[in-house]
């Protein structure tokens, strides 16, 4: 008897539930996360356009894309500004960075157009960097601290490289569209060159494609069936690539890999550029003195391969 009135005042003061209860209010609170969620995401994508409408000061032509896949994503073209037109620079900002992000990608933006160059900037699909192991060593290591965790990496590296791949396929087929004439050369910052050159090692090879630069490219964490070492070293048996990265970065072994592996295998397109010490900024917003020392990089390269006259091999 005592023990019934005991289960009776439980129940009463609420600290017995039923599982209708509880599933309920794990119901209620799912909503609510998923709600905050959608309310952030909201807000991030709000912010950025404010920040790209409010630093739009030029004649940039703003474009809104639409994929087979996914979601639509905004294209910024500025259109060469020079007498002479020597082609179209693509611009991948780096990981959760908008088409008009400030620093090297908003100067090569703008200035890049006053040397004969048109310039073609946009977003890429966001890759969730802190939810997944990151490491410094070589990306051909099979090594890892959690192996669960790297297969989980694995497949969201996967899905992040699909999704990109669809934003390329709609990117090349607004060029072809638009019939821009010269060269196309893509500049690739951060994680933006996994998402390309591990597109193109799954077998997405964009024709139109005659250059590339990498800028402080590097790859999250080792993945046994990715390496885009190996992709870019051949990539630039045929066509030349520019590799530019500061020595400071937390990812510089990987570059340095490269560098090395290139001489190896005495790559005939492939030249690596480490920016001096003093330039330590990982997100690129470097101060200007510094953006007109890798812009002046960049336009000799792209002088150098694309515009001066090259000496005929007898």
């Amino acid at each position: 008897m005592q023990g019934r009135l005991l289960f009776s005042r439980l129940i009463c003061c609420g600290l017995l539930s039923t599982p209708l209860v509880l599933l309920a209010a794990n119901n209620k609170t799912t909503a609510i996360s998923q709600a905050a969620s959608a309310a952030v995401e909201a807000k991030k994508f709000t912010q950025a356009w404010s920040e790209i409408t409010n630093t739009l000061r030029d004649n940039s032509d703003q474009v809104w894309l639409t994929p087979t896949q996914g979601d639509a994503f905004l294209l910024l073209f500025k259109a060469s500004e020079h007498q002479e037109k020597h082609g179209t620079v693509l611009l991948l900002p780096d990981n959760q960075q908008h088409a008009n992000w400030p620093g090297l990608l908003r100067h090569l933006r703008s200035q890049l157009p006053k040397q004969g160059w048109a310039t073609i900037s946009i977003s890429l699909p966001a890759f969730d960097l802190e939810a997944k192991p990151t490491s410094s060593a070589s990306p051909s290591s099979s090594t890892t601290a959690n192996p669960s965790a790297a297969v989980s990496s694995d497949a969201a590296l996967t899905e992040y490289i699909k999704n990109a791949q669809v934003r390329f396929e709609r990117i090349f087929q607004y060029v072809q569209e638009q019939s821009l004439s010269g060269k196309l050369v893509v500049v690739a910052m951060g994680i933006s060159a996994t998402a390309l050159l591990g597109a193109m090692q799954q077998g997405y090879q964009p024709s139109q494609l005659d250059g590339l630069i990498l800028i402080d490219a590097y790859q999250p964490f080792p993945d046994a069936k990715l390496d885009i070492r190996n992709e870019t070293i051949k990539f630039a048996a045929s066509k030349p690539i520019q590799d530019i990265f500061q020595t400071e970065h937390p990812y510089v072994l990987q570059m340095q890999q490269r560098q090395l592996y290139s001489q190896q295998q005495n790559t005939a397109h492939y030249i690596a550029e480490p920016l001096p010490p003093t330039f330590r900024r990982v997100d690129l917003r470097f101060s200007e003195p510094q953006l007109i020392f890798i812009e002046k990089r960049i336009s000799t390269w792209l002088k150098s391969e694309f515009i001066a006259e090259k000496p005929q091999h007898e």
